[in-house]
């Protein structure tokens, strides 16, 4: 049995960006948001069960949410 990845505020993270499932991205986790809230023009519907990732992409600086099977691994 593979052991779920715990991911952390602060790791750098590659993941898989909306819409874009063959391009990974790298960025830093910056919050682990556990319920609803507005993240720049991106209303989240995040929860203790359904937790989001905010990404900040190292690349663009912007930072979106993300669910948990968008984060590949810690790099």
């Amino acid at each position: 049995v593979m052991e779920e990845e715990v991911f952390a505020e602060g790791d750098r993270v590659e993941y898989y960006p909306v819409g874009a499932a063959m391009q990974t991205s790298v960025g830093i986790l910056k919050r682990i948001i556990t319920e609803p809230e507005q993240v720049g023009i991106q209303k989240v519907k995040a929860s203790e069960e359904v937790p989001r990732y905010v990404i900040l992409n190292e690349h663009t600086h912007k930072e979106t949410a993300y669910k948990k099977e968008n984060i590949i691994k810690k790099i």
